[in-house]
């Protein structure tokens, strides 16, 4: 079932006390009722304002909740301080410090890359801040045209609203942004109760006509078809009503919000620390193979199993690896891997059976070909290693074989890392075949950052270890306890 989803945040309590948006409170309660009103959105999620990592983190888990839902529109709003620093946008949160922007702020980028995880038939987002207008691309042709080619090629549909042009300030009243403001005001004012996006656009950019100080900033990939929502006459005169009962004093955002506009040099040397050499990278894989020799089996299992351990250069041994590649190119980390294509063929009704029915012949099907994702090769030569299996081999006849596979995806920046676990069935003495298996599980790690293999092993062998414990409790009818003890079934 496709469902739509809303997510607001606004930062208002900012720790510097210049920085502090008393606005956004109330920038946040309006949209929130306006979505709400709008009829369409199974879910308006307000995510409170807190700590940048707290915040990420929120962000993150958010978005992740959904992953595994059809998500037919994505509806993005944030309110609060920005800035704009050598050509993306960063959403600033309550306790931003010019000595650590990177972890007191969200990249716009960044952002971009958690909404296209949910793969929204429809993708809006609207950004009330200073410095909001991000230009996507930048080449010979407009910046208008450069953003439409670069947004048509990353959303399937989308409608984004910037409060202002990339080198503007974003206006407010002591109780609501100007923005915010405008877009509310063109729901409150319509006389029609359908209103698309399209429609929320214009009203929006006529609102700003006569305001030089602030011109918003729209991009749209989309046929103007597509509605906003289905608003009530009494959710419009609601909030034409709030609107009315809110200040008209205007102010300007804080000039401590204005961002100092960095070098391009001082913008790469920034952003440098981030990125690794391939002698740091291949460092910490040999780190990571080094703790997986250490690797031991919990007492329990211990007296179970015994281990067997290999090393891979290459995908090719690794299972499911299809899953890899099209995560893969679903990711736009510059990982150092590409995506394996071949080519299969498939049956198609033939274009001509409607004719051959009619002349009392049978319906014939055609045979086409396609391009699918069946593996994913890396474009590092000389690793460690690429793969890790863990096999876990039954030491009394009543048991049978596990294994863990450890895998991964390198860049600059990340080690990306999968895991699954298998479990076999015994064809004959010995002889095992597969059974079933868990999906492929991802966690990240920063190679800047990179505090030992031990962390990934960590993640990897308690759970390796809670599958089989599980898995072997099932097989013989009993009950795992949680330390480790088991109780039998009567």
């Amino acid at each position: 079932m496709t469902k739509n989803l809303a997510v607001l945040v606004g930062v208002t309590d900012y720790v510097e006390e210049k920085l502090k948006l008393p606005a956004c409170v109330n920038d946040v309660s309006i949209m929130q009722e306006l979505l709400r009103g709008a009829g369409k959105f199974d879910d308006v999620i307000n995510i409170p304002s807190d700590d940048a990592q707290t915040m990420k983190a929120r962000i993150a888990d958010t978005i992740g909740r959904f992953q595994q839902e059809d998500i037919g529109e994505l509806f993005f709003y944030f309110t609060g301080h920005g800035e704009f620093v050598d050509e993306d946008f960063r959403f600033m949160f309550r306790d931003y410090s010019r000595e650590r922007p990177a972890q007191t702020t969200l990249e716009n980028s960044e952002l971009d890359r958690l909404l296209r995880s949910l793969s929204p038939a429809l993708t809006v987002k609207v950004v009330d801040a200073c410095y909001s207008g991000i230009p996507y691309v930048k080449d010979g042709a407009s910046q208008i045209e450069a953003m439409m080619a670069e947004t048509q090629s990353v959303f399937a549909k989308c409608y984004f609203y910037f409060s202002s042009q990339s080198d503007q300030r974003s206006w407010a009243t002591e109780t609501i942004s100007d923005f915010t403001r405008a877009f509310v005001q063109t729901i409150a004012c319509s006389t029609l109760e359908s209103i698309r996006y399209k429609d929320v656009m214009d009203g929006v950019s006529d609102a700003f006509l006569s305001t030089p100080r602030q011109k918003p900033l729209f991009v749209m990939q989309g046929d103007y078809t597509e509605v906003f929502g289905n608003f009530a006459e009494e959710v419009r005169q609601r909030l034409g009503k709030r609107l009315v009962n809110f200040e008209a004093t205007q102010i300007e955002q804080p000039p401590t919000a204005i961002v100092m506009k960095s070098s391009l040099a001082e913008v790469a040397r920034s952003q440098a620390v981030d990125y690794v050499t391939v002698e740091t990278a291949i460092a910490a894989l040999n780190d990571l193979k080094s703790e997986l020799d250490r690797t031991v089996l919990n007492s329990e299992l211990g007296q179970l199993f015994t281990m067997e351990k290999e090393y891979f250069d290459k995908f090719d041994a690794v299972p499911s690896q299809e899953a890899l590649g099209e995560w893969l190119a679903k990711n736009d980390e510059d990982f150092f891997a590409v995506p394996v294509l071949t080519t299969e063929t498939y049956e198609v009704d033939h274009p001509m059976n409607n004719i051959l029915g009619l002349i009392g012949q049978d319906a014939k099907k055609t045979t086409r070909t396609r391009k699918v994702i069946s593996g994913v090769r890396t474009k590092v030569s000389k690793l460690p290693f690429q793969a890790f299996r863990i096999t876990l081999v039954p030491s009394l006849p009543n048991l049978t074989q596990y294994c863990g596979w450890l895998t991964f995806l390198v860049s600059k920046r990340t080690l990306q890392t999968f895991y699954r676990f298998i479990e076999y069935s015994e064809e004959t003495w010995g002889a095992y075949r597969y059974s079933k298996g868990t999906e492929w599980t991802s966690a990240d790690f920063s190679l800047a950052r990179f505090d030992g293999g031990a962390g990934v092993v960590d993640a990897f062998m308690p759970e390796l270890q809670s599958y089989v414990e599980a898995a072997v409790a099932a097989r013989l009818g009993v009950d795992a306890v949680g330390d480790g003890s088991t109780e039998e079934h009567q």
